[in-house]
């Protein structure tokens, strides 16, 4: 039987601690019904605790299908700033 690898936070704010020096974005539709605004904005907080590098971008309409569509450019220049140089 494989094991998997733990993951590195949970659904719990308090353990992004585990992963402080990763850099994140949080993108979030302010008439998501699944995961609402006021949900996300306690992740905000909890990314501030440990002094985490990250970006929030609450976009106005549409739901939790819709978050990718129109904010690619944000996403990719988000991890063009914040990718590693590759390892050989």
């Amino acid at each position: 039987m494989m094991s998997r690898a733990p993951a590195a936070f949970t659904l719990q704010p308090g353990s992004l601690a585990a992963i402080k020096d990763m850099p994140a974005m949080i993108v979030q539709r302010d008439a998501d019904n699944m995961v609402t605004v006021a949900n996300t904005w306690q992740w905000v907080d909890k990314l501030k605790e440990p002094n985490m590098t990250f970006e929030y971008s609450e976009i106005p309409g549409g739901d939790h299908g819709r978050v990718m569509p129109g904010n690619n450019p944000g996403i990719y220049s988000f991890f063009s700033k914040h990718s590693k140089p590759a390892v050989n």
